[in-house]
């Protein structure tokens, strides 16, 4: 069995450590007493989204946005107001801290796989695609990525995000490996732990800045505009990133052949 390095034993350490300080300082008020039982039913996260609309904004004007004429702010203040979608504006800035779970999760999963069936690859050879199926499929995976792309970048305005626009990447990567397009997993590995590192970095530096884990920092924005609603877009790329990756690995590890 192989040994495991000193070195990685001691950064394993300290960044349980980090972490679990970085959590202590979110369920903690200014005094450093606990926050339990201290909630406002009123102040709930369910009140605020529940009434959340883009016409409650003061000191609005008319702008033409998406063939309709909405409520405009030149700058907002919250989330609230520069997140145009409603359920990106639950799940990035109120579930911030249990999307990095659901991300961790997929991760999580991804790991056990491989530890299971390391050694997964087709004793077989792939039939060689046809001239039409490998030339016709390049085209059909510049959509798909653009399509993905597309969705991650405006998770904060329509439906849409992260996730699912890193499952139509990955499903993007799948159709390069059925044309027998290779595909460098080390590459895949890099960008998922980058995407990871990230995702943890805007949180981390949310708690520094304004005193909470994945708080905003930075300004919305005006509503409607590309970038706006401060970390959301940003948390979107990163969760995009590490969900095609992964997917993206997943599925090249059942092509691959010995």
């Amino acid at each position: 069995m192989e040994s495991v390095r000193p070195s990685r034993t001691i950064f394993g350490i300290l960044l349980i450590l980090f972490l679990g300080y970085a959590f202590y300082q979110g369920i903690i008020d200014k005094n450093g007493k606990p926050l339990i039982g201290k909630t406002k039913t009123t102040d709930r996260v369910s009140y605020n989204m529940i009434e959340k609309n883009v016409n409650r904004s003061r000191n609005v004007s008319n702008k033409l946005f998406s063939g309709i004429k909405v409520p405009y702010k030149p700058g907002t203040k919250n989330l609230e107001d520069g997140t145009a979608n409603i359920i990106t504006s639950i799940v990035v800035n109120y579930r911030g801290f249990d999307t990095l779970g659901e991300v961790m999760v997929l991760f999580t999963s991804l790991t056990g796989f491989l530890m299971l069936f390391p050694s997964l690859k087709r004793k077989e050879k792939l039939t060689k695609p046809s001239f039409i199926v490998r030339n016709g499929l390049i085209p059909l995976y510049l959509i798909t990525l653009l399509v993905g792309i597309y969705i991650v970048f405006h998770g904060h305005l329509t439906p849409g995000g992260g996730f699912a626009g890193g499952a139509v990447i990955a499903t993007g990567l799948l159709l390069l490996l059925i044309a027998q397009f290779k595909i460098n997993e080390k590459l895949l590995s890099v960008l998922e732990t980058v995407a990871g590192l990230s995702f943890l970095t805007i949180g981390l530096l949310g708690l520094f800045i304004k005193g909470s884990f994945l708080q905003n920092f930075l300004n919305p924005g005006p509503l409607g505009n590309l970038f706006s609603s401060g970390i959301v877009i940003y948390i979107n790329l990163v969760i995009g990133l590490k969900v095609a990756s992964e997917l993206g690995s997943l599925v090249n590890r059942f092509t691959e052949e010995e």
